[in-house]
């Protein structure tokens, strides 16, 4: 059965035997399992009721542990640990070419490998402590709202062995999965596979000799498929509010960045001072919430901004909730629109 712990020694021990540790990251809590353990890795597809043809994101506490994982030629991995030695630790992650070390299981029969070091304080002392990369997808039902706290793991997979290690320093959650980028070293690109807190802007102050561009490569980084991050309602993304003006939405459960629709009964506000960071912060949580609300469906409001990284990166996660359905009128005429940024 499943169990909630604060000690890190513990759950090393449980890793090394073979099993599975949910752990808190400055994201989302991971499910995570070590990477040259086929069976337990197949736990976590098991647990989670994923395709074996998504790949996983491998977890790592230092950048000197890399050199095992990819396979690059000198100049290239001297300039990515340049690269990661200002972005890590944090809410970022690398698709990079991998060495035959890695398990085709890992990476779904990809040639590629996602790595990231996670700034969670009890992420980190427990990856160092286990000393074995940890694969580590987000520890929830495959498809379903991203875990921010131990308790969501817990209603998550109550029924299951597991152990979850409580977050000891109760670190800043930044609330949505890492950007997920890779490196073309010869072109001087960056491509944004996933967006996320680490914007293109941020990139570019540190990294002015590249250029950035977003690419969506579906079920070949994870969190791509045009459905995920979801709940159990009929979701919709609304981005004219005046078309919800003298509805009855009594039988609707409301989210918005913003507080224009608080007299709804269902209401829940992702920031009431519009700011996406609290935005990012707050949305797993909120879904997790109106999952629980007596109503059939869901409204997500929230106005166009694309000239700004963090509204792409909070959209991102709300769209693909949406599953990219877009109330245009009242009467729940929908349509289907996949903007690529």
């Amino acid at each position: 059965m499943i169990k909630v712990t604060k000690d890190i020694d513990e759950c090393v021990d449980s890793i090394l035997q073979g099993n599975l540790v949910s752990f808190p990251t400055e994201t989302v809590y991971g499910l995570g399992a070590n990477i040259y353990d086929i069976n337990a890795v197949n736990k976590i597809f098991e647990y989670k009721n994923r395709p074996k043809t998504n790949p996983l994101i491998v977890h790592i506490d230092n950048i000197s542990k890399i050199d095992d994982l990819v396979n690059l030629n000198d100049d290239n991995i001297f300039e990515l640990k340049n690269i990661m030695n200002m972005l890590t630790p944090g809410p970022i992650s690398f698709l990079l070419p991998k060495s035959k070390k890695v398990p085709n299981y890992i990476t779904a029969g990809s040639d590629h490998i996602c790595i990231r070091i996670p700034s969670n304080a009890t992420a980190l002392k427990f990856l160092e402590k286990v000393n074995v990369p940890i694969c580590a997808p987000s520890a929830n039902i495959y498809c379903h709202a991203s875990p921010t706290t131990y308790e969501h793991v817990v209603s998550e997979f109550k029924n299951k062995d597991l152990l979850v290690l409580q977050d000891i320093y109760d670190d800043n959650v930044i609330g949505i999965e890492s950007t997920i980028i890779k490196i073309n070293f010869e072109n001087k690109n960056i491509n944004f596979l996933r967006p996320g807190f680490i914007t293109p802007s941020m990139l570019m102050s540190i990294c002015p000799k590249y250029n950035f561009s977003y690419e969506q490569l579906e079920n070949k980084v994870p969190g791509s498929s045009i459905k995920h991050y979801s709940i159990t309602k009929d979701t919709y993304i609304v981005k004219n509010k005046n078309i919800l003006k003298n509805a009855d939405l009594s039988n609707v459960s409301i989210i918005e960045f913003g507080e224009v629709l608080s007299n709804n009964k269902y209401f829940y506000s992702l920031s009431k001072s519009n700011n996406y960071v609290e935005a990012m912060q707050n949305f797993y949580k909120i879904l997790r919430q109106c999952e629980n609300d007596t109503t059939n469906k869901l409204y997500i409001c929230i106005d166009p901004n694309e000239d700004n990284h963090f509204y792409v990166s909070l959209f991102d996660r709300i769209n693909k909730c949406a599953s990219n359905k877009y109330l245009t009128s009242i009467n729940m005429d929908y349509e289907y629109n996949l903007k690529k940024y």
